[in-house]
């Protein structure tokens, strides 16, 4: 009876070292919080064509710092966090979902080239980690938010149909 009992605790050892092993991979591995992914896929519900299917990629199965224009941090608090949103380029139709602001990681913006319409949504000024947004030449409407004033950035708007009043903070 004893052999059972340690046999047990034996394989109840094994198990518990094999989830911690495999919880300690994947925290090596870079693996991102879930109000990152939330905020990708919150992202990606809004493209409505995606021409190239750049964001096939984009599973629920893969990590997405392997997701196609997506980058994250590899050292310190920004492990495995998205650091960089690189979507030049690729025929995106669609707005700019206000969860972005949920990516408090964000340092880079890149998303030329496109046809995203809508408003710049205002959560953006909750990325105070933003560094670099270049959003030109889509058919963005409204005005910057002034909540941008919040970032220190380098912000490129040009050829959308936004009105341009710079907000005083931001000149």
């Amino acid at each position: 009876m004893a052999e059972t009992g340690h046999s047990s605790l034996l394989m109840l050892l094994l198990l518990v070292s094999a989830a911690t092993t495999a919880a300690q991979r994947a925290s090596m591995a870079g693996v991102s919080t879930p109000s990152d992914h939330l905020a990708l896929m919150s992202f990606k519900s809004l493209i409505q064509i995606d021409p190239s299917s750049a964001l096939s990629s984009w599973r629920s199965n893969q990590s997405l710092c392997q997701w196609h224009g997506v980058t994250c941090g590899t050292r310190g608090r920004r492990r495995g966090r998205v650091v960089a949103l690189d979507l030049a380029n690729l025929g995106l139709h669609g707005t700019i979902s206000p969860a972005i602001g949920n990516l408090t990681y964000l340092r880079k913006l890149h998303f030329p080239m496109n046809r995203m319409g809508g408003t710049i949504p205002p959560e953006i000024s909750r990325l105070l980690e933003l560094r670099y947004v270049n959003l030109s030449f889509n058919s963005l409407e409204g005005s910057i938010p002034g909540s941008l004033s919040d970032c220190y950035l380098l912000l490129s708007l040009f050829c959308n149909k936004m009105t341009f009043m710079v907000p005083s903070l931001l000149g």
